[in-house]
């Protein structure tokens, strides 16, 4: 059995992030969700090293950790797909008693709404959330064909999607928060 002290040197270890990496990547194609889970599958094992007792391999326990991780990574994603593309089908339909008129969600009224929304951001955080939300690229595509890297991608597209959902319940105060994209 390995005593705390030790675990925690093995944590800190590259060895063991480049492990739980490519376990990580066993879950996912992408290699920014891989190093996603890899984090957070650090930090549970770093908050969770009290409980290891040593009765299984400390490598199997890791698997188990990442493995976990992954799998509530790829549930929370299918959930949010699911939920966004009820989102859409709503948004594409008047809502009873709707103030803003049928002309705002009616055929293409989602897509005249965001446009109006996204024409109020930057420029730079524009085009990377319509490559990335619209598109369907990846972080790593559009960084790809940016020449930048995918950190450079994360950070505009997040203020991105900040920025256009305080502009989309500024200008539909009646909308429920959980329409508005987050």
């Amino acid at each position: 059995m390995r005593s705390a002290e030790q675990v925690t040197i093995v944590i800190s270890d590259n060895a063991l992030r480049s492990r739980i990496l490519s376990i990580a990547k066993r879950f996912t194609d992408d290699h920014d969700d891989a190093e996603d889970i890899t984090q957070i599958a650090l930090i549970k094992v770093h908050h969770a090293m009290a409980r290891f007792r040593g009765q299984s391999a400390f490598e199997t326990w890791v698997f188990q950790i990442t493995k976990s991780v992954a799998l509530s990574q790829r549930r929370r994603d299918v959930r949010r797909r699911r939920l966004l593309a009820q989102r859409v089908s709503e948004w594409q339909q008047p809502p009873h008693g709707s103030s803003y008129g049928e002309s705002v969600f009616v055929g293409n009224g989602l897509a005249v709404m965001m446009e109006a929304c996204l024409a109020r951001i930057p420029q730079r955080q524009r085009e990377i959330f319509q490559r990335s939300a619209l598109a369907g690229e990846s972080p790593r595509e559009i960084a790809s064909s940016l020449h930048i890297s995918p950190v450079s991608v994360r950070v505009p597209l997040s203020r991105a999607r900040r920025s256009l959902r305080v502009e989309i319940k500024t200008r539909y105060p009646g909308l429920r928060d959980e329409v508005v994209p987050g």
